[in-house]
């Protein structure tokens, strides 16, 4: 298979942008504000679900509800308040630009709202290279399913077959993989063995080797 032929979908955080850990902090803060007990830990196991997944666990422990719309939305300013010195990840930029000058059609596909992906994306200069985004708050069911990477399929017009994903997370890669497409691990959030035991076709360690990492994949 050829990359000419195929759109390549990113994640957010921790893939395109060094926010991962803005992006927890937001969300035990958020939780803490609505009186969850939570910490960095726990909250490192939620990383790639998207909100109304991460609520549901909460919700089935703490016998409690929540309202998804505000919640997201107070996730949200809390992210917009710590995340003053976000930056790209290493190296992502000029891939994209590559990418773009070889007419390859790029979308993001994230676990954060809306609001959250549009301001990581302006703030860290990379807009301008992704024209389609998605978020999870667009579909039924979040990462691990494969809704989120279907619907990106979906705005690219691409069939899920020809999609590459660049992902960080256990339940991002195990999404790709349900959703038909190839799914290339990045090594940021997780070791490469729990990557590789969630599905990871190929591993990736800089993105300065994203071009021979999927001629070894066999995308030439």
């Amino acid at each position: 298979m050829l990359l000419q032929d195929c759109a390549v979908i990113f994640d957010c955080d921790g893939v395109l942008v060094d926010s991962e850990p803005v992006s927890c902090a937001a969300s035990i803060l958020t939780l803490r504000e609505y009186g969850v007990v939570t910490d960095a830990a726990e909250m490192e196991l939620m990383i790639g679900k998207s909100y109304q997944t991460m609520l549901e666990f909460y919700e089935e422990r703490d016998r409690r509800s929540f309202d998804l719309a505000e919640f997201t939305q107070r996730v949200e300013q809390n992210y917009f308040t710590l995340a003053e010195a976000l930056q790209p990840m290493p190296g992502v930029a000029g891939l994209l630009a590559a990418l773009t000058e070889r007419g390859i059609p790029l979308a993001v596909a994230s676990s954060g709202g809306c609001r959250k992906i549009e301001f990581s994306l302006e703030k860290t200069g990379l807009r301008p290279y992704l024209p389609v985004i998605c978020s999870a708050v667009d579909v039924a069911h979040g990462k691990p399913e494969p809704d989120l990477f279907l619907y990106a399929a979906e705005r690219l017009e691409q069939p899920p077959a020809r999609c590459i994903v660049v992902e960080d997370s256990i339940y991002g890669i195990i999404a790709a993989k349900r959703a038909g497409m190839l799914a290339v691990g990045y090594l940021s959030s997780f070791p490469a063995e729990r990557l590789r035991e969630a599905g990871a076709d190929c591993l990736l360690k800089d993105f300065s080797e994203f071009f021979g990492t999927l001629k070894y994949a066999g995308i030439l």
